[in-house]
């Protein structure tokens, strides 16, 4: 935990408090909330929804402002993806003060989620000016250092998730969950052909989407966009999978090959619904999942079948009972307080 002697020279930049997300990004304001709880003070910049002259110019102000008034030694957390132009001058600026430094909290990887080759490269060189990160796992973090080089980590595993952990106590069904964004989650459309009794199994799906594309599949329930903080007490179901892409055979394409180095926000909200995870055994989470025994990992969707029918209530009670401690601590910031103190004591030291 950080010092009441030191607090005071911890700041965070932020671009996302007081905006509206659904699912995943709820993860990225949720975690600005914990770094005000943690006493870093924010750094943000006035009039943000205003286009005006006068806006512009008190925002310039701002800038100029924090640049000198930054004390000595301040350490900066920064969010990636940075969106503002004024916040990029920011840190460039601040990049010129040797004794301040600066903390990258990465959120997503454009290019590499996407695919983007130009956008990759930029992202790059931009990541390779910073030294101190805080990324999603173990496989993020390897990834950063063979590509940035020389570096400190601090490690999330999961996005904390600010709502009360569920209280149901779910049980050993042949029942999937999946919630997320829809319109990148191909895979949905092919329920069909996996080899199961439509009688007896039910998927329930939660986010964006269009109800016409599961009403007409009969062991499908589609069950609309919730407040995120309110979603962990209202799900239905044994299962939260974690998968992505087009396919059944292996989560492909850009959305799947991501899994190898996210922690998607979706794996917190299992957490906090008391549910244990089906999760590609490729996915960067795969590790936390097994370590922490809250689930199993599967190649293809066609394995989920003769997994489920092996695996007895018991071990079905065992994984549900250990999402409980990973929920509460979801749910009072712990795993970004965790990287932070990390990340600190590395400083400090």
């Amino acid at each position: 935990m950080l010092q009441n002697d030191t607090i005071e020279k911890y700041y965070c930049l932020v671009e996302h408090t007081g905006l509206q997300y659904q699912h995943g990004g709820v993860g990225i304001t949720d975690a600005e909330k914990i770094i005000m709880g943690l006493g870093i003070q924010l750094i943000r910049f006035p009039n943000e929804e205003s286009h005006g002259i006068m806006a512009k110019w008190n925002r310039l102000k701002y800038l100029i402002n924090q640049f000198f008034k930054l004390p000595k030694g301040a350490v900066v957390i920064f969010p990636f993806p940075m969106f503002a132009s004024l916040s990029r001058w920011m840190l460039h600026l601040l990049r010129f003060r040797k004794s301040i430094k600066l903390v990258c909290f990465i959120h997503d990887i454009d290019g590499l989620r996407d695919c983007d080759s130009k956008l990759l490269s930029e992202e790059l060189n931009f990541l390779k000016r910073y030294h101190y990160f805080i990324v999603h796992n173990e496989s993020m973090e390897d990834w950063i250092k063979a590509n940035v080089g020389d570096c400190f980590c601090g490690k999330l595993f999961l996005f904390d998730y600010l709502a009360e952990p569920s209280q149901t106590v779910h049980e050993k069904k042949n029942e999937i969950i999946f919630a997320g964004n829809l319109s990148k989650s191909g895979f949905l459309q092919k329920w069909d052909v996996l080899p199961i009794n439509q009688q007896t199994w039910q998927f329930h799906i939660y986010g964006q989407g269009d109800l016409a594309d599961f009403s007409s599949k009969k062991n499908t329930n589609y069950k609309g966009v919730y407040d995120p903080h309110q979603l962990p007490a209202l799900i239905e179901g044994s299962f939260g999978l974690v998968w992505d892409g087009n396919e059944v055979e292996t989560c492909a394409g850009k959305f799947g090959d991501y899994l190898r180095y996210n922690s998607p926000h979706k794996v917190s909200l299992y957490m906090m619904s008391g549910l244990p995870i089906i999760v590609w055994e490729k996915a960067a989470i795969a590790k936390f999942v097994l370590k922490e025994k809250i689930g199993f990992t599967i190649g293809s969707l066609y394995e989920i079948k003769d997994k489920l029918d092996a695996l007895t209530e018991d071990e079905y009670n065992v994984m549900r009972e250990n999402t409980k401690p990973i929920a509460r601590k979801l749910s009072k910031g712990g795993f970004l307080q965790s990287a932070v103190d990390l990340l600190m004591e590395e400083m400090e030291g």
